[in-house]
Order: C-alpha cells, then structure tokens, then sequence
C-alpha cells in the first residue's frame, strides 16, 4: 500500500524547546500553543510538534529550541512504508496476538489512513458491529438535530444487553477525536468497543458489566476536522487540531477542549483569544455546535464517570485544569487514577501536575465541575501513546496501544457499579493451624449503598476449614472497613506447605476474586539492621542520616543532607552474602521514602546470583516501571514518596542460590532531589522443618455421659515412628490411650467444666506440646421437634424433592438444619426415593407425607407432611428443552425449575425484560428442582439463566 502524502498548508516540525525555568511554559502557553502534548523535563525542555507559524511564537518569547523533526507529516508517512496494512490486516486477524495480557478481538482491524480508520471506514464499523452483536449495540444515531459547521452530525451508540432502549442503569461515556489530529483515541475505542461484545458470551465480568451498564460513545467529536486531515493527507500525517469554522480574520478553527463551559476563558495562558491560535477559545462559550451536542448528551442522561480520548504522552489527566488547584473530590480522583493507570503505567494529575501548565475550557472541567444542569461526571482525559509516538503512531504501534488502554476502559466501568478492593492484612506466612485471614475493604464504585460480601474459598488441600463470609452494608465511595476471617489448616500441614485460597468480594450481582498464596510455618531471621551506623553495607557515597528515620536515629540515604549531585550512580552493597540453598522461601522487606525527579533520575533494590558480577533490579510493592529515559521497563522508585512506607520483596525466584544485595541511585544532568532513604532493613527466609509438631486443636468439648475420641498422629506433622505421647493438667478428665487414639471422659456424677491439658510428644528430636481446653457440657434433655411446615406444591404428575428447609422445628440445643438430616417415609398416593416424593399418576389432591428429623443424636416426632398436588391449569410453561423446564403458578407467584439431572449449576439469575436482575442465588450443584418465590412480579418476559460448567438461558412469560 503506497504511504504517499499530499502537501499540506502548513509545515509542522517536532521541536525541542529548553525551558530552564518552569514559567517558560506558561509562557509558551500564552503564546496560544498546545502544550499538552509532548515529552516534558520539568526546568530543562519540552518537546512537541509545533507549526511553522508557532515557531515564530516560540522564537518571540525568546527560548532557545532545536528542530528535531523537519517535516512531520512526511515522518508519519515515511516511517509507515515498511508496512502493508491489508497484510498486517491478514496476520492480525489470523494470529489472535495478545499484548498487556488482551487479545486483539477477531473483527478489529487497521484502517487506510495509515493505520488509521477514515470517517468513512468508521461509519462503516459502527454499522458493521450493529450487524454482528444486533443485541449488544445501538444503531449509530446523531446527537440531537444540530450539526457541525460543515453540515455532518455527531453520532452516537451504546453498548448494553438491551441497547435500543433508555434503560436506567448506571452509565459511563466514553469520547474521542474531540482533536482531529489524534486518530490513536479513535482506534483505541473501536478495539474495545469489539473487544466488549466479542467477550459477552465467554467472560463473565464483562457480560456483568454490559447487562449492567449503558456504556456510549461518541467516536468522533470532530468529524469536520478529521475529515479536512484526511483530505490534505489521505495516508495519514494530517496535523490539523480544531474544528473548521470560518473565524472570519482568516483564520479557521476552534479548540473544541477550550470552549466548554466552566471557567471558559478563565485566562489567556489556559486557553487563547486568537483565532490562528491552535487553543483558540472561540467567541464564548459552547460556541461551536460540537460542544453545544456533548452538553446536550450529558444533560439528557445520567453519567457518571467519562473518558475524554486524546494522544500522546501516556498521561491520565483529570480536574482541575483551569488552576492549580485541586478539586472537592481530589482523593475520589487520586485512587480512581491510581486504579486507570495500574495495568498502563500512565503519570496521572491535574493538567498542571503532570504538565506544568493550565487549560481552562475543557471538557474534563465542564463534566466534572458543572453539576447544575446535570450530575456531577467524573471525568478523565487519557493521552494515549509514547512521545516518540506523536499524533500519528506508527502502523505496527497501534494493537499495542489499543490493548494498553483496555484495562483502562474496563475499570471506568466497573467504577460506575458497586465495586470494592480488598487489601490483604495477614503476615507474609500463617504460623498456627487456627489463624486468620485479617483484610481492609474499600468501597470504590458509584453504586449507592453498596452490599460486599467478602469470603475465602479454599483452594489447596490443607485447609480444613475457614470462617463465615462477613457483610459489609451502606459502605460510602472511600470508605473501608477492617475485618478478618477465621481460616483453619489440617494437622499434618508442614512448614513450607503453600496455602492457597481465593478470597472473593461479591457486590450482589457479581464475584470478584483474587488468588492468595502464602505459606505456613516459622521464619529464621538473618539480618536485622535498624540502620545506625554502617557496619552492614559498604559505600563510598551513601551513608547514615538523621534528617529523616523510622527508627530513631538515623537512616541511610545515598546523598546525606543534601540533594544527591548531577550525572551520578552512586551505589551501597550488602557485605553479606544472604544463603538460600536451604530455603523454601525468602523475602526482604525495609522502610523506604524517597525524593526522585519523576521520569528521568530513579533508585533501585538490586540482586546478584554471581558474587556480584550482575545485577538485577528487583520489583517491590511501590515501585514504578522505568521509562525511555530511565531503565527502561524494569523497576525502580522515581518522584515524591514523602511518608515512610514498607517495601516487602519476595525472593522466591532465588531459592537454592547465594545472593548479594545492593541499592542504586541514578541521576541525569540536573533537576535534583533529596534521593532515596531506608531503614529498618530485614531478611527472612523460610527453612522445611524435619521435626515433628504437634499440633492439637485449641479446644476439644463432649457432653457428659458421652466420650470423645481422637487419633492424636492424624495432628502430627512430620511424623515419625518412636514417639511417646504424654498429658498433663487434668484432674476431673479420664484419659485413656490406645495407640495414637485417646478417649476423653468424666466419671464424676457432679463434675462439668473446663481443664487445660497439654499434651507432649517426644523423642530424639526433643519435644513439641499442645494445649488443649477439653471441655464436659451438661447432657441435654431435648430432642427436636417438627412444629410445622411451610407450604409444599407440585403439579399432576411432577416430583418433588423433600427438604430439611420445608420443615419448622425446634430444638433448644441444637442450632437447625445445622447437622440435621431428613427420613421421608412411605405413604398412599405416592412412591418415595430418598427424599424425592412422586406422586400417583393423574393424582390430584393433597398429600400426607410422614417424615421425622435426626440431631445427630435424638430422633423428631414423626410429622405429617402436606404436599398439595394441583393441576396444571393456570401454569406458563416454556417450550420445555431437554435441560430446563419451568412452571409458573400465578396464585402462589411461585416460579419452579426443573433441571436435567445431569447438569449441575451453581448460580439461579432471573433478568425482567429491561435487563435489570430480579434475583440471584447460589443453588446445590445437583438440584433437580428449584422453587423461587416472586413477589407481585410484573407481566411480562422474563429470562432464567443457570450458570454452571455451562450456562443456560430460557425466556419465559409471566
């Protein structure tokens, strides 16, 4: 495909300004030029990509720059002409190629203007996703009547599970091309707008997220001026920026991101007066028809979160951008940053923040700041791509970058729900069989009053037990709780063993989870330093400090009491050599704060498998990713970490070698810091025990009259023969041993209590004890007993499983169903298996159905059950498929399912015909009936999903 380009009115250069002083960028501001764009080295230079008039502004405030890039739209096109987008095309959609953990979806694809899809193309798109996914996305439609001032409309579509309709769910915006020179913002949205329905059916958050959500978008806020790069450079390359209108002194164009609303025209460094500025303002504000259409959406819908697309520089941008200042809602916005940029990496900030200058008019402001005419919209500009990206990324740069900014995507959305993270407080390894899980949630999501569930679910095979799940209610955006869950191991678990378990947060309609690994047992100590003198480590620079400590007095820092010096790599080494050849686990952790230019000068944690001839950086729980200028893409620390927090590094990837340690300072030429601190500098490894350990339950308890048994070896771990079993501490307790197995009585008639008795094994290795508090209750005189039931219906014909939940019982010393099991008897009119009545064929009646309850000890009274048996007439059934049958019986509201025994589900969801979940329930794995109670439920469609290994959905009208 030939890269060609057409000439185009202006000549844009790629242009590197020095700006010693951070003001030289509000002046250059002032000028009326974009800075948003670019790479920036706060008090040394920016670079950016600047016209041939804009260099005359540039040279008028008297800068010194330097033309780095002459020509840039025959750049753009010239690096393209080693790629063929049609077989690019092809290898791509063959391939299925994953970046950043995404797979590039099958229908996604690269457009004709190098790379870059056409307006043309895109109207295409929209049209062609309306015929793939006809259920998961609107028809493309304008905003309103207006158009732009060439005549085009701004359209419109929405991604939901019924998408042609205002449903009111929760809802998110999405926006891009607002600037007609940033075809990446465009590109990246058709990816995800592919990837979401592409993964509807097979990924269950997202499927979640679409029957939740309405997700819009509107892919070119500019048409006119996107259109107008592609006439001047049908290959790509267009440099044009605003819209198209006529300013009438001969110039053209409005920065439609600087004729919003909110603080329009605030000054003339944020936004320009000039019409051949390309930050021109306009003539007020919502001057330009674009502008009045976005108000327009915004106000006809409730957002709440938006991502405002544009390119470059990797950034995430959000309020304020008028001033540097900060809004209300400062910490709302940090952590949702924090959340946008964790799989990407982006700098996020205020404009000033991140750039070092303002802009006033733009739409993060008006959405965010604007909360009369609408609510209030959380909202973010995303400036995609490299600075060596510029406005037009390369061909084979553009799946990557799609696939950088799809976590991005996703987390706005799950923002908009009811969403919650939840931070693991346990110690790195479990050191007793009865611990806990201790954790902080953190309700996150726009959802009002939001109900978490949290729980743990076992995954490997030595935990006995865990806790109940723990519900949190009404918990407010930010707000956290501190709570923990009971987690039990099985006796024989020995130390090294890993624990696995996945910890689960279920906001009501879906569960997120995440995997925990640790491990169980002691950990040796091998150094402990609190880094008050320098008998550790060996350097020529760094050194002991008390301008900041953890522990009192001093730290070590790597320029002490001043900032660390220009153009230095400066380094402190551990004198010891750490020895994990006996290790199953190790792990460093040390109190660390830091004062790093960000982006250019950075620290590191570093290893050495080789006696110190290599080194390898180690990642840590605050470090960050090297950039172009640092070492690139591997950790480090870099900006401003101005409170002292614990940096914990697991070394598991070096068990069975010898180690070194050491620290790394790096600088540039100049722009310096207070460098990096740390204290409180501790190794730990983990060795596999050999002995044997005891390992007892903290309480053991019996009823008096009754004896209790234990196999005593079954709580041995590393078990060996010629061990002695010993006890002390009891008086009242008989004891009697019969080889590992020991019985516990009472023979005194007037005795019930509690006795500690320890109990010890011993051998060779020594002895390893265990305290138990065995307890003797008083007998209980009560047996259980059924009290009544709760109504039980089938149909002619139709079987029906008998369970304990049909029952009323009462048994004051045993907590029902708990434990409890059922006997259903043989009567008339109907057969029996196990506790499945059928009854007779064409019976219609009622039905009396001995049964009676088991507490394990005490029989119930035999109670007649009474089962109504109807006929069908006033019952909706369903076409009746080989997996699921449903009946409805109005007069009971009562919904029943019927499943092929041979499948086996574990969650029941009900949608009514606007999507909205009705009900959702976990469900037996094998339950052949399911009877769910609607309360007044309205007439209409109604769909039942069952999820299981597969998952099942069947309409039914009520």
């Amino acid at each position: 495909m030939s890269q060609s380009s057409l000439c185009q009115v202006e000549k844009y250069y790629r242009v590197k300004i020095y700006t010693p002083d951070v003001s030289d960028i509000l002046r250059l501001a002032a000028k009326g030029l974009p800075m948003e764009s670019g790479e920036h080295k706060p008090g040394a230079y920016i670079v950016g990509e600047f016209s041939e008039s804009e260099l005359t502004l540039i040279g008028e405030t008297g800068l010194k720059y330097d033309i780095l890039i002459d020509d840039l739209s025959a750049f753009y096109c010239k690096r393209n002409e080693p790629f063929d987008i049609d077989r690019m095309n092809m290898e791509m959609k063959a391939s299925r190629r994953s970046f950043k953990n995404y797979t590039t979806p099958e229908n996604f694809s690269l457009g004709s203007m190098g790379g870059y899809h056409t307006y043309t193309e895109l109207l295409a798109e929209l049209d062609e996703m309306k015929t793939l996914f006809p259920n998961l996305i609107s028809t493309k439609q304008p905003i309103g009547t207006t158009n732009t001032i060439e005549g085009r409309p701004v359209y419109w579509v929405r991604i939901s599970n019924n998408p042609e309709v205002d449903q009111e769910k929760p809802a998110v915006l999405y926006t891009a091309l607002t600037h007609a020179r940033e075809p990446a913002s465009l590109q990246q949205m058709l990816y995800q707008m592919w990837y979401l329905m592409e993964n509807y059916n097979s990924d269950p958050e997202i499927q979640y997220l679409i029957n939740n959500l309405e997700m819009y978008f509107i892919p070119c806020v500019n048409p006119d001026g996107y259109i107008y790069n592609h006439t001047t450079n049908p290959n790509g390359g267009g440099m044009w920026r605003k819209n198209r209108r006529n300013n009438g002194d001969g110039s053209f164009g409005i920065d439609l991101n600087r004729n919003y609303g909110y603080n329009w025209g605030y000054d003339n460094s944020g936004s320009s007066p000039y019409g051949s500025s390309e930050t021109y303002r306009g003539t007020g504000p919502f001057s330009e028809p674009e502008t009045q259409l976005v108000k327009q959406f915004c106000e006809a819908r409730e957002i709440s979160l938006a991502l405002n697309n544009h390119t470059y520089s990797d950034l995430l941008i959000y309020p304020w951008g008028y001033a540097n200042i900060l809004t209300p809602d400062s910490l709302v916005f940090i952590k949702y940053a924090q959340l946008l940029t964790s799989e990407n990496h982006y700098t996020y900030g205020t404009c000033y923040e991140t750039l070092n200058y303002v802009s006033n008019g733009s739409s993060d402001d008006w959405m965010y700041g604007e909360q009369t005419t609408k609510n209030k919209i959380f909202a973010f500009t995303p400036e995609a791509g490299k600075p060596s990206d510029g406005f037009w990324p390369a061909v084979n740069r553009i799946e990557e970058i799609c696939a950088g900014h799809t976590g991005m995507n996703l987390y706005l959305a799950r923002l908009a729900l009811a969403y919650a993270n939840v931070k693991d407080l346990s110690p790195r390894v479990f050191s007793s069989v009865n611990s806990f899980f201790p954790f902080e949630i953190t309700s996150l999501g726009q959802a009002n009053n939001p109900t978490f569930t949290v729980s743990i679910q076992p995954i490997s095979s030595n935990i006995q037990s865990v806790g109940e799940p723990i519900v949190f209610n009404n918990l407010d955006v930010l707000a956290s709780a501190v709570d923990s869950i009971g987690i039990a191991f099985k006796p024989g678990i020995a130390n090294g063993d890993l624990v696995k378990f996945a910890l689960a947060v279920n906001n009501g309609s879906y569960t997120y989870t995440d995997t925990i690994v640790k491990q169980y047992g002691s950990l040796e100590l091998i150094i402990d330093d609190q880094c008050n003198n320098m008998g550790n480590w060996t350097s020529t620079s760094w050194n002991i400090t008390s301008q900041y400590y953890h522990s009192a007095p001093t730290s070590i820092n790597d320029s002490p009491n001043s900032n660390y010096p220009n153009n230095a790599t400066t380094f402190i080494t551990l004198n010891m050599a750490v020895d994990l050849t006996d290790a199953v686990m190790a792990w460093v952790d040390f109190m660390a704060r830091w004062d790093i230019e960000k982006n250019w000068d950075y620290a590191q944690f570093m290893i050495s498998t080789d006696n110190g001839s290599t080194w390898t950086p180690l990642q840590g729980q605050h470090t960050s990713i090297g950039g172009s200028y640092q070492d690139s893409g591997k950790p480090l620390y870099h900006g401003t970490q101005s409170n002292w927090v614990k940096e914990e590094i697991s070394l598991g990837s070096y068990i069975g070698q010898t180690v070194k340690f050491r620290f790394r300072m790096v600088s540039d030429v100049m722009i310096n810091g207070q460098g990096f601190f740390f204290d409180d500098f501790r190794i730990e490894k983990m060795v596999p025990s050999s002995d044997p350990s005891l390992n007892l339950p903290s309480e053991l308890s019996f009823v008096k009259g009754d004896s209790l048994t234990i196999d005593v070896s079954e709580y041995i771990s590393n078990f060996i023969d010629n061990l002695e079993l010993s006890w002390e501490g009891n008086d009242k307790i008989i004891i009697e041993k019969n080889g590992w197995e020991i019985t516990l009585r009472v023979d005194d008639e007037e005795w019930i209590g509690t006795e500690d008795v320890t109990f010890t094994i011993s051998g060779e290795f020594g002895t390893s004890s265990s305290t138990v508090a065995i307890e003797c209750t008083a007998p209980g005189n009560y047996v259980p007993v059924i009290v009544g039931q709760y109504d039980i219906v089938t149909h002619k014909n139709v079987p029906i499983e008998i369970t304990l939940d049909h029952l009323i019982v009462e048994d004051e010393d045993n907590t029902y169903p708990d434990d409890f099991s059922l006997t259903v008897l043989e009567g008339d009119n109907y057969s029996c298996s196990n506790h499945t009545i059928t009854p007779a064929e064409n019976y219609v009646g009622m039905l009396s159905v001995p049964v009676y309850v088991s507490d394990g000890r005490d029989d119930s009274n035999t109670f007649n059950l009474s089962v109504e048996v109807r006929i069908p007439d006033d019952v909706v059934a369903t076409d009746g498929r080989s997996s699921i049958q449903m009946l409805y019986h109005a007069e009971l509201s009562l919904l029943t399912i019927l499943v092929n025994p041979d499948e086996m589900f574990h969650t029941l969801q009900i949608f009514d015909m606007q999507g909205r979940m009705v009900t959702s329930r976990m469900i037996a794995g094998h339950s052949q009936r399911i009877d769910v109670s609607l309360a007044n439920p309205t007439k209409g469609l109604y769909v039942v999903r069952l999820l299981g290994k597969r998952v099942y959905s069947e309409r039914i009208v009520l």
